[in-house]
Formats: structure tokens, sequence, C-alpha cells
């Protein structure tokens, strides 16, 4: 036996399966194929893809891997990715022998005088995976239950090879290429992104933006957006970190897809719950006094300030309620005004800032209507046996902050306070 002999016959003895492949017409021949009942019924196909058909359709494929096995054997796919690639192609899934499955490396080797229109024929192979190999594939099934979608990219090329995509995804609706950046590019124009998240994806994906970033970081990258998921948009991270093949002069790149919505949704509503919390008075429900803290911090900031108008309302008799009744009278009292100030002014607007003090803030309102509004609300207020508060307000045509609107009406709250005292004495702070 010749070294050649010896080294072809020491390689065919590491294969499960070899055949001969002409990848225009499927024409196959095979050298080595597995000694089962099973792979001869397979093999009566006309065709490679009739073969791999009846693999699939005699239960020999592990279901979860028969849509990338397929998409990876498609005849079309295989032309135009030796077309414009000319690389070998490795493949992994699992296969059934002897009633077990087993981790099969699929490999399709590209012979050197390949010509599509003269010499169409390629090298099929299949061989059983080592441990690395198989631990590899675990730990790929396990990410891709993850993530639902993972390329391998390459910056500098402009290419890329699929590691995990769902086949609906390699279509022309889709934008498919195995050009990245143009796969990236016609995906959005095709109608997959939000609208709203057009402009942040397109900073995100483009090419020399990335290439100048991995030229100075080695961290992951990611980018949210909402993207078109069986009908409805959808959040998802895509997130860019280098491979273990990159250099400066060859950037390859990781690339995978994760649908995010479902946590992304509840984390949104925890905010706004958490934020509702905090800037919620919990007896009266209305903005407290860190949401009214944040409104004079966004007023004093905003190059351009309307007018403001402002009323001060203060409750009289909160005390004397809470020591004579107990303070689950001086709480209804406060709701009691509560449902009056919201009625009046919608509860938009009303901040309880403090236990007894109210404030209603109205920017941008015409003055002659809020005097009107405030003094038939005072008017209101005055015509009780006993004015449930004391009222003042102010309106402002450019006040340069809002606190100094405020303390104006508040300025105008203690003369009608003082006029409670006076009218009322006998419910005067002792």
């Amino acid at each position: 036996m010749t070294d050649r002999e010896f080294i072809a016959s020491t390689i065919m003895d590491n294969l499960l399966k070899v055949a001969k492949v002409n990848i225009n017409t499927g024409e196959y021949i095979f050298y080595k194929r597995i000694p089962t009942q099973d792979e001869a019924r397979c093999l009566r196909a006309a065709t490679i893809t009739e073969y791999i058909q009846n693999i699939i359709d005699f239960g020999l494929l592990h279901p979860d891997d028969t849509e990338s096995y397929l998409h990876h054997t498609d005849l079309d796919y295989l032309r135009y990715t030796i077309t414009h690639q000319k690389r070998k192609m490795v493949h992994s899934f699992r296969r059934k022998v002897n009633d077990a499955y087993m981790w099969v490396t699929f490999e399709i080797i590209i012979p050197k005088d390949f010509s599509l229109e003269s010499h169409p024929w390629v090298v099929f192979s299949w061989k059983e995976a080592d441990s690395d190999s198989c631990d590899l594939e675990d730990a790929l099934k396990t990410l891709s239950a993850i993530y639902h979608k993972i390329l391998k990219i390459n910056l500098t090329a402009d290419t890329c090879q699929e590691v995990k995509v769902y086949s609906q995804e390699l279509t022309p609706e889709m934008g498919h290429s195995l050009q990245i950046s143009e796969w990236l590019r016609r995906f959005a124009e095709c109608g997959n992104v939000h609208p709203e998240d057009l402009k942040e994806y397109y900073a995100f994906t483009d090419m020399n933006f990335l290439k100048s970033y991995f030229h100075s970081h080695s961290d992951c990258i990611r980018c949210r957006y909402r993207r078109m998921t069986n009908g409805s948009f959808r959040w998802v991270n895509m997130e860019l970190l280098p491979s273990i093949e990159y250099t400066d002069s060859n950037q390859v790149l990781m690339l995978y897809i994760r649908d995010v919505h479902d946590s992304y949704i509840s984390d949104l509503q925890y905010r706004k719950d958490l934020e509702r919390v905090c800037s919620s008075d919990t007896l009266t429900g209305l903005h407290n006094r860190f949401a009214y803290n944040q409104v004079c911090d966004t007023f004093s900031a905003s190059p351009t300030k309307p007018s403001m108008a402002v009323a001060f309302a203060d409750l009289n008799g909160l005390k004397y309620i809470n020591d004579h009744f107990g303070h689950v009278k001086g709480d209804q009292l406060l709701q009691h005004f509560t449902r009056m100030l919201t009625e009046e002014f919608g509860p938009e607007n009303c901040y309880r800032i403090s236990g007894d003090e109210f404030i209603v803030l109205l920017p941008s309102m015409e003055r002659e209507a809020f005097l009107s509004q405030c003094n038939a609300f005072q008017a209101k207020i005055h015509g009780q046996r006993v004015p449930i508060a004391s009222l003042g307000y102010h309106w402002e045509a450019a006040p340069s902050s809002l606190e100094s609107v405020v303390h104006v009406a508040e300025v105008a709250m203690y003369a009608d306070k003082q006029w409670y005292y006076n009218t009322y004495p006998q419910y005067a702070r002792k």
C-alpha cells in the first residue's frame, strides 16, 4: 500500500459516509455509507435532495435539527454560497444510528477544479463528531433556545455564515443576502424594523461604525429595537462581539439576536409602577412633593418658559380635626378636599406637597380665564358653613422659575388664611 493509499484508507475509515454530488443536478454517488437497512432504503432516491428528504421521512434525523439541515443541504443555497464564498462548509446535526442519536459532522469539500459550468461536483462527507464537537453543539443548542439568530460575520469581507437562523428569514422578503451589510439593510427596508427604531438600527449596523468600534474595543455591544415577528413587533437585542478569529485585518464577529420582549415590557411596567409610587401621594392619589420638585427642575432647565398659573391651597382646621376627632376623620377631610380640587382643576394638575398643602399648576393658561376660575372656586369655599381651605393664586407671563410663582400664590393664601382665622377664631391654632 502506498502512502497515498494509506492516508486515503485511514481517512475513509474515520468517515461514516462519503458521496460525490453534482450540485447542479443533484446526481450523487456514494463511496461509503452506513451499512444499515434504513440507509439502504434512503439510497433508493434519484437525487441527493430526495435522499436527504428520505433521511428525514424515515425518522433518522433529530426533529430539532431538520430545518437547519435542510437549509445547509439545499442545492440553491450551496450553489450561491460556493460561487460567492468558495469555502468549505461544516454543519453538525444529530443522526439516529442503531436506535440512538449521535452527533454527526457534515462537511462539504470543494475541489480545486470546481466549476459550476464545467465541473459542478463536490464531496459530501459525514463523520461521527468528536467529544469536543459534541460539547460545542450541545452548547450551541442551548444558545439556540435563547437566541433565535446566530451569525458569524466578517466585516472585512462583508460576508456572513449562518450558525442558527429560522428558515423563513432566509428569503427575499426578509432581505436575505450573503453580504452582511446588504442583509441588515434589506431586512429593515422590508419593514421588519419598527419605524421609530430605524434611525438607531441603521446607525448601529453601519459597517464603518462597527469596523471603527471593534478596532479599539473588544467588549460586546448591544442594540435594542423592535422587529417584526409573526405579524407583530417585538423587542429584541442585537449583540455583537469579536470572534476568537478576530484580527484588525480580518474583523470576524459573532452576531446574536435575542427576543427580550416579555422581560423588557415587564421591566417597563415595573418602572412605571415604581415611578407612580414614588410620584404619587398614597392617601389622595395626587402627585406628591417628589413629582412637584421634578416639575420645578424641568421648568428651570427649559430654555423657553410658558406662562404659569398657580393656585396654592392650605386645608383649614386639619390639626383641630385630628386632635378632637382622630386621624381617620382628618384623612377623610383631606380626601374630600382632594375631590373638590380635582373636579375643579383636573387630577393631572394637582399636587399634595405636604400634610395640608396643595398646589395646582396650570401652564399656558389664559390669565383672565384662570383668575375667573379661581375667584369662583374661592367663592365656593367661602360659601361653606366652615371654609374647608384657604386659597391663594397668581398668574405670571414669563416667570424665571416655577418656585417664584408658587411663592406669590402662597403669600396670597396666607392672606386668605388670616381672613379665615378672623372670621372663625375658634379654629385658630393655639
